[in-house]
């Protein structure tokens, strides 16, 4: 039964790809259509990976791209009403796009859509509404390095000094992990994307042992959830690297510091996903259900990685480096 579900979905997958290579681009009706992406009430970086997957869909194939400002968004726990205002500014992903308010509607059809691959290819003068483009965007990840500039542009359109963290030092190589904890576990519902601290710690000495080489000076940054002895065995092995733990952090401050870390220890998450995006360091990536950009470190079921890639990443990271301007 696995066996045939595994090559259904490998079916799904090809199929669904040639649609895209084959009859979505060349249709002019296309760009005298909309589409919006709205509806979903998750976590900040789920919402915005959603938009960023809608955006370029939209980008790729030519159909006007409306944004729709954050509704609701999760995990608000000091109850602050200003929260997707704030989340909205803070990924400036509306700058410099169509709003809806600016949409004149009347001649226009709305269509709630759930699969992009249905959207008839000779129709113009549609309003498509989404809750992401993840079929598409999962397709093409490297897609999103042609975006890459103009998100940018749009995460640096809202200051960020007050989230900027005083880790970065030129003098030295700052490795930041992402650890999922919280409603993540080893046990139950999202077991699957729980890390344990021994595998965590078995990435981290594969990447010291190559950077030792470089005789740099490293500094370690956990951002995560819970208390100090839930992340014990991190701490005590690597206390000697300037190691610092910041627990429940603001996830403004928590997002900033992945987006600007030398090297950044992805979890299984959209937070982090997101994150490396936007980053240019060099990006250690966990297999899960968005898949990796092809300049990323794969971590294998060993919690290896290619480490002839990685070091050819960090000798052009280092040549960059003293013209890196974090924001």
């Amino acid at each position: 039964m696995m066996k045939y579900l595994i090559s259904s979905l490998y079916r799904k997958l090809v199929i669904t790809k040639r649609h895209y290579r084959r009859h979505i681009k060349p249709y002019p009706h296309l760009q005298k259509c909309y589409i919006t992406c709205t509806g979903k009430n998750d976590g900040a970086g789920a919402q915005a990976l959603a938009i960023l997957s809608t955006q370029l869909f939209a980008y790729d194939t030519g159909i006007k791209y409306v944004h729709i400002p954050f509704q609701k968004i999760q995990h608000n726990n000091e109850n602050n009403p200003d929260w997707e205002k704030d989340w909205e500014e803070f990924f400036g992903l509306g700058e410099g796009e169509l709003k809806i308010s600016q949409l004149d509607l009347s001649g226009i059809n709305y269509l709630k859509i759930s699969d992009i691959s249905q959207i008839p290819l000779n129709a113009s003068e549609n309003l498509y509404i989404v809750s992401q483009c993840h079929d598409y965007a999962n397709l093409f990840p490297n897609r999103y390095k042609s975006l890459k500039e103009k998100l940018l542009e749009k995460y640096q359109s809202f200051p960020k000094q007050q989230y900027q963290s005083n880790m970065y030092d030129y003098n030295q190589l700052s490795i930041v992990l992402h650890i999922r904890r919280g409603d993540i576990n080893s046990k139950g519902k999202f077991s699957e994307r729980y890390t344990s601290n021994d595998e965590i710690n078995c990435i981290l000495q594969n990447i010291i042992s190559i950077i030792s080489n470089y005789q740099l000076k490293l500094s370690i940054s956990i951002y995560s959830q819970g208390q100090p002895e839930d992340f014990k065995e991190i701490i005590d092995k690597y206390r000697n690297y300037n190691t610092k733990i910041y627990l429940d952090e603001c996830v403004f401050k928590a997002f900033h510091a992945l987006v600007n870390a030398d090297i950044l220890l992805m979890s299984k998450s959209t937070f982090s996903y997101t994150a490396a995006l936007l980053s240019s360091g060099i990006k250690i990536y966990e297999p899960f259900y968005h898949p990796p950009l092809d300049d990323w470190l794969i971590c294998d079921r060993k919690y290896s990685f290619n480490r002839v890639k990685f070091q050819k990443a960090l000798q052009y990271f280092l040549s960059q480096k003293k013209s890196f301007i974090p924001f």
